[in-house]
Parts: structure tokens; sequence; C-alpha cells
């Protein structure tokens, strides 16, 4: 039986979504190329594509915070395709996927994408982080100085030196855990303003504040809602033996497994969005820790914690 892996290697999230609606807007590049899907008139949607000459490396990101590959664009499209109905969800994405797989794919815009570009890390000055250069954390995130300065040993100041404007940001350096701690990518936050390190690791490397002795792993979407939730949760959790960790918005099997084989925990405890991204990712990291506890023969323990709001930093920036 063919199998989701396979299918990512002959479906191209491209080709998918150019046949529900989406349409390439050129003048937005080629790296990163993105589609629009319009009701009428109307933007509904759009998405931007990584990976666009890679069909099994592609993954895609919408305006919702949406992320994944061919088969969570499939599932979270799944009504566009009447015609192939099934009363479980896998099966009839594994139906939907196999009939792309077998029509040969012509995109509808003539345009020649380009991979991205590597990491390198000269592109990046960086400068440990001085309270004072927290402003952003502390006025417009609302989280305490005291909190900060917790955290200061894990954030760096950055520019671009490919940036046409001198902007220096705050950066939440990413690398792969149990290796060095040389960086393979940044967070770079700022007042309306988040984005990842051109060409950073995204799949292996997580930020993270890790414990000596590491038992528990607390898994967020991006740094800030570590930091929001040690800061609301402090006096309520012992944080020893603990590791805080940020997989920057998007969430890979590498990533979490990465941290089990660094730290084989005693128990990990998702604390993502409440929403359905949110949701679908408590399932992923839940069937990844399965599979490594029947594999390795461990007893690593999953947990989740969501927000009352959207992320923790909404939760913080509430009572303050």
């Amino acid at each position: 039986m063919i199998t989701f892996d396979e299918l990512k290697y002959k479906v191209s999230i491209i080709q998918v979504a150019e046949d529900i609606g989406y349409r390439l807007k050129k003048k937005d590049g080629c790296t990163n190329p993105c589609y629009a899907l319009y009701h009428g008139d109307k933007k509904v949607d759009e998405i931007l594509i990584q990976h666009p000459t890679d069909t099994y490396r592609q993954r895609f990101c919408d305006r919702n915070y949406h992320h994944g590959d061919v088969v969570e664009f499939v599932k979270l499209h799944i009504n566009a395709w009447p015609q192939y109905p099934h009363p479980n969800e896998a099966i009839r994405i594994g139906i939907i996927l196999k009939h792309y797989a077998g029509i040969t794919y012509t995109p509808r815009e003539s345009i020649s994408f380009h991979e991205k570009e590597d990491f390198d890390p000269t592109r990046y000055i960086t400068a440990p982080a001085q309270i004072k250069d927290c402003r952003f954390l502390i006025n417009d995130r609302k989280i305490s100085a005291d909190t900060v300065k917790k955290f200061i040993g894990h954030i760096v100041i950055i520019r671009d030196s490919k940036s046409k404007k001198a902007i220096t940001n705050i950066g939440f350096p990413y690398t792969v855990p149990g290796k060095n701690s040389t960086p393979t990518n940044y967070e770079i936050r700022n007042k309306g303003f988040k984005s990842m390190a051109a060409g950073g690791d995204a799949s292996s490397s997580v930020w993270g504040v890790f414990s000596r002795k590491v038992e528990n792993i607390f898994i967020f979407e991006s740094a800030i809602d570590a930091m929001s939730f040690y800061e609301l949760q402090q006096d309520k959790i012992s944080f020893n033996h603990t590791a805080l960790v940020s997989t920057g918005g998007g969430l890979s099997s590498r990533q979490i497994g990465n941290l089990l084989s660094a730290y084989n925990p005693h128990k990990i405890t998702c604390c993502f969005d409440n929403d359905r991204q949110g949701s679908m990712y408590n399932e992923k990291v839940k069937g990844i820790v399965c599979e490594w506890n029947i594999r390795e023969e461990k007893n690593t323990a999953i947990d989740t914690i969501l927000p009352n709001e959207k992320d923790f930093n909404d939760d913080l920036k509430s009572i303050k």
C-alpha cells in the first residue's frame, strides 16, 4: 500500500493549490512563491511555499498561521473535493493524493522557481542582549524585566547585513538539541515584525532554555510564548530539571525526535496555541512520543496545556 511519504514525492502543494483556485502572485518573488485564493474580488487566503522545486520537502504557510506539507494542506482543505467522499479522513486524504499522483502536472504559470538559499551565519551580526536592548519584550509584549533577566543569556540583538535598513531586532538563537551550541537559525522579533533567519534550519533546530538535568520539556510555538508562560506559572510550577523550548511556529518530527534522543525526558508538555493548528501539533507530538516509547522501550509521558486566549502572551498582557 502506498504511504503518505511516497505520495509526497509525487504530489506538489502547488499542483493541489492551483487546482482548487489559488493563483500565483508573481510580484512576490520566486524563492518562497505566494499564491492567493479569491472568492469573486475578495482575497480569502494566501499561502507561501517553501522549497517550491523539491516536492518532498515542500511546506506551506497560510495567513492563519497554518503550516505543513501536502498532506496537511489537503487535510486543511478537505471539503474542496466532494467527489472523493470517505468517512475516514486519512483514507480520504490518501484517495485525493493518489488522484493527483496519477496526473501529469503542468504548472499554470510559466515561471522558474529558485530554491531557498543556504543559511549563512556571517550574514547576521549578533551580540549578547542586555536589558536595555529588550524594550520590545518589556514595553510591547509586557514581559517583566525580572523575567527577561532570567532569559537574557538566550537572547541576542541581531541585524541582517543584507537588509537595506540598519534595524537591530531581538533574536532567539536556534541550535540542534544535543549538538554544539553554534546557531543554525534565529527567531527574529520586533514591534510589528517576526521572521526566521534566511535559510535557517527549521526542521531540526529549536530555541531552548535547558536545566543541567532535563526531565520535563515544555514545547511552545515561539520563544515569547515560553517566556510568558514562565512568568505566568513560576509560582505554580517547579521549573527544576526543565527545558522550555520553541519550535519557531512550525513543527517537524525531527525537532521532537532530537529532543527525545538528546534528553530522554520523563515528560513532554505541549503548550501550543488553543486553535486548530495547535490541536494538530498536539496530536503530532503525541504520535512521535508514542512511536519513540515503543521503539526505544521508553516511558516518556505526554501532556497538554492550552492558553485561555490565542497564546500565552495574550494571557500575560491581559493581567498587566
